[in-house]
């Protein structure tokens, strides 16, 4: 393993070097997470170290960014991955970017409706920012410019699925998935990606401009949920019960804006999907699933007072058009979403809070506290918490024997 990452690194060092001089950057941090109730057990002991490597060129460039991360609470081997490798060439008024990448639609923080194009890692999505939970997937991607608007479009020639925690032990298992495991009468069939076929391709395509104070943009996806949708197959008599997870392909659309009033920001998005689909109770439904169009929103403003001080609020929406009684989420759900924290002794101590309500009618939540010491350029040391409540059966209530404390120790380089 680590013979095959030295290789990579040494490959990437010649390739760049025949360009040009390479600019070496990066983090190496370690982190470790202790559980507050119960027996105090670790949940999280990670070494994570990423080499960002840059070369530019006048109207070019090569990134890559890797990662090398080991948890011995749950991998057994580091695991190393190419986050992103790709090359930017400019041409005119066009700029093409092809190879592996991450691209994040939508001006929300964290939560985003028109979030389409890249799947996540919800192996941590707790204690990762958004950005280190995207998962880089291979496409060209062509940028054209026309005074103040540009025209993105996307070509996405073989799905990636997002990585779900598939062991019961896994702290940050969702219970869905972990009430199939662990129930003896439920046959789960292994999940069959799409074919690699061009008709399985997806698509994307952005309009937007950027003027003074105000940007927005109108956007277009046709492709896969990044995560399966558990259909009930059939059943074996007396009570086995077979579940078939299947990727489903939708469309969807919407719109986005950001804008700058007195020092004010504002943002929000707007996303409609063709089809969504949602677990059924109700007996009469021979697959358990129901689907149903649906409309999601986020709307959230941000200021900075005295410039150490920082808040950022978002509310966020989604409602199931034709709801029919029997689907296990709700018609209406509401959402809120919040960050501040303020800095001290010239932004060398920074104390923040930030936390989410991700379902009013569950009111289940979580509350992230930390306290942030530079102790020189680029070493960082971090000590915090998380705290988790709610109904046990919920997005954030199920994680309430996850409340626990952490540690980081960062170098950036």
């Amino acid at each position: 393993m680590y013979k095959l990452f030295m290789e990579i690194i040494i490959f990437l060092f010649i390739i760049f070097g025949l360009a040009q001089a390479v600019e070496l950057g990066g983090f190496v941090s370690e982190n470790l997470n202790m559980r507050i109730h119960e027996d105090q057990e670790f949940i999280k002991k990670e070494t994570w170290l990423r080499l960002k490597l840059r070369s530019r060129m006048e109207s070019s460039g090569m990134y890559a960014d890797i990662d090398l991360r080991y948890d011995p609470l749950y991998y057994s081997k580091p695991e190393i991955k190419i986050k992103e490798a790709y090359v930017d060439l400019g041409l005119g008024q066009f700029d093409l970017r092809i190879g592996r990448q991450i691209v994040i639609w939508g001006k929300a923080d964290e939560f985003n409706p028109l979030d389409f194009i890249n799947p996540e890692d919800y192996r941590e999505f707790i204690s990762l920012n958004k950005a280190d939970r995207k998962i880089g997937t291979f496409y060209p991607k062509l940028d054209y410019y026309i005074g103040n608007f540009k025209i993105e479009g996307i070509f996405i020639p073989i799905f990636t699925p997002s990585d779900i925690p598939m062991d019961t032990s896994h702290p940050w298992i969702p219970y869905q998935i972990k009430d199939i495991l662990v129930n003896s009468n439920i046959i789960l069939t292994e999940v069959q990606e799409p074919e690699h076929k061009l008709e399985n391709s997806e698509y994307a395509l952005k309009l937007g401009a950027i003027l003074p104070d105000f940007d927005f943009s109108f956007c277009y996806f046709e492709g896969f949920f990044d995560l399966p949708v558990m259909f009930r197959q059939g059943i074996i008599p007396p009570d086995t019960i077979i579940i078939s997870p299947e990727y489903k392909r939708f469309r969807a659309g919407g719109f986005d804006f950001a804008a700058t009033l007195q020092g004010l920001g504002i943002r929000g998005e707007l996303a409609y999907v063709d089809t969504a689909y949602y677990t059924t109770t109700d007996l009469q439904d021979t697959d358990g699933i129901v689907g149903k169009p649906n409309f999601s929103f986020i709307l959230g403003a941000d200021l900075t007072f005295s410039e150490d001080i920082y808040l950022n609020v978002q509310w966020m929406g989604r409602y199931i058009f034709d709801y029919v009684q029997g689907i296990e989420e709700d018609e209406m759900e509401n959402r809120f979403v919040f960050s501040c924290y303020k800095t001290f002794l010239n932004e060398e101590l920074k104390f923040g809070l930030s936390g989410m309500v991700y379902n009013l009618n569950d009111q289940d939540y979580m509350l992230h506290s930390y306290l942030e010491y530079s102790l020189t350029d680029g070493v960082f040391f971090e000590i915090g918490s998380y705290l988790f409540g709610g109904e046990e059966q919920s997005m954030l209530g199920q994680f309430d024997k996850n409340d626990c404390l952490c540690i980081k120790a960062s170098y950036y380089f």
